[in-house]
């Protein structure tokens, strides 16, 4: 039986975290850095091995394991941690317990009841926070411009499904398989289909986030499942959604959600929705412009759905270490002003606060972000600037009175 358990992440002894880009492995995706590579070994091996019983044991005697970080800072802030938000909404809907927890085996099936898999990087948008793992656009970009600030995919060296498919049983309860853009990789309906075909999809929560550029005939596929839940990925509206996930087009994406929304009209007991928007240096200046009409928008069609702030944490130059202090006053001004609109949105706002407080200002962040970001939005053809005036001020923000930057 599991001492001090508000403490324990379950992540650990039910889950894992897969990237096929670079066959790194954790317990979950916030992990800073993964746990583990898998180049020469296989998942069910690494499931019952040193890297995961050592984290286990961490937990089991209190103490916070270092890649755990995010969830340590939040908890300190006195916000709603990621680990017990997801420990809420899917762990422990799915049969994972507190009293059933071991360090060699995570549990006492011996298996993960939730899989969390990015097979590689197809993607149809290039988005300001990104990388090359994550979305080929930004690949092409960063080989285009010669960028070496990432670490590129080598040619062929994505995951091909079959670990995966190894480790999937009638224990796997819950399965969120990103890419890239789900809806269109077909490594993805692969493994879709392996769950339909092996009977497993009846018993699966299938969870996917989208960018919603188009509505195809993946979303056909949801019926199979137990429930499905779709979270449409919105960094800002209208013009700050535009500049970060070109070549999207906010019209077009706000009318697919529309008609996912008439599927889920159609059972709301098996089918979910929610938004995430990624919190960072291009979101920050240009709150007042788009929180609100999420919110709005969030209320008035999906009024039981949920709004996640996420971190962006990497990369640094575009998370809001870049952010110089002295402008960070009137973001959090911003926050301010709008939150006694929505009382039952408090969540969020701590959230926000959260992340100015916990980036600090970081110079050699800013240079970086100066440097890259004019030919970035040259090869996009965007341009930061027509978002909000603090970025002209960012571009022009003077770092040589700071030493070693």
């Amino acid at each position: 039986m599991a001492e001090n358990k508000n403490h324990i992440c379950l992540f650990p002894f039910y889950a894992f975290y897969y990237r096929g880009d670079d066959h790194k492995i954790g317990a979950c995706c916030m992990q800073k850095p993964m746990l583990s590579s898998l180049e020469d070994g296989d998942i069910k091996s690494w499931w019952t091995g040193p890297d995961m019983q050592k984290i286990r044991q961490q937990f089991l005697d209190g103490k916070w394991p270092d890649s755990c970080k995010i969830c340590q800072q939040q908890e300190k802030a006195g916000v709603e941690t990621i680990r017990d938000k997801w420990h809420r909404q899917f762990l422990l809907k799915f049969g994972a317990n507190y009293n059933d927890i071991d360090v060699v085996n995570g549990n006492s099936t011996g298996q993960p009841f939730f899989i969390d898999y990015r097979p590689d990087n197809l993607c149809n948008l290039s988005c300001t926070m990104c990388n090359p793992g994550a979305s080929s656009k930004i690949e092409q970009l960063a080989r285009d411009l010669n960028l070496s600030i990432w670490k590129l995919p080598k040619e062929n060296s994505f995951e091909q499904n079959d670990n995966v498919k190894l480790i999937m049983s009638e224990h796997t309860k819950g399965i969120k398989i990103n890419g890239g853009e789900p809806t269109i990789n077909s490594k993805i309906k692969d493994i879709y289909q392996y769950a339909i075909d092996k009977g497993l999809a009846e018993d699966i929560h299938l969870q996917f986030s989208t960018n919603f550029t188009n509505f195809n005939k993946t979303f056909n596929l949801l019926s199979k499942f137990k429930r499905s839940s779709v979270t449409a990925s919105l960094d800002g509206t209208r013009n700050t959604y535009e500049y970060i996930r070109s070549p999207a087009n906010w019209k077009s994406v706000k009318n697919n959600i529309l008609k996912y929304k008439k599927l889920m009209m159609s059972d709301p007991k098996k089918y979910f929705f929610s938004i995430t928007s990624v919190w960072f240096t291009a979101t920050a200046f240009t709150l007042q412009d788009w929180l609100p009409e999420i919110l709005d928008f969030l209320d008035e069609h999906f009024p039981k759905s949920s709004l996640t702030i996420n971190q962006c944490q990497t990369p640094h130059f575009q998370n809001l270490s870049v952010i110089p202090t002295e402008y960070r006053q009137e973001i959090y001004d911003t926050i301010e002003r709008i939150r006694p609109r929505y009382p039952h949105w408090k969540y969020v706002f701590d959230e926000l606060k959260f992340g100015l407080d916990w980036f600090q200002f970081d110079p050699k962040n800013l240079k970086q972000w100066q440097e890259l970001t004019p030919k970035t939005d040259a090869y996009k053809k965007t341009d930061i600037t027509k978002l909000h005036p603090r970025y002209q001020d960012l571009l022009n923000y003077k770092l040589i009175d700071i030493k070693n930057v």
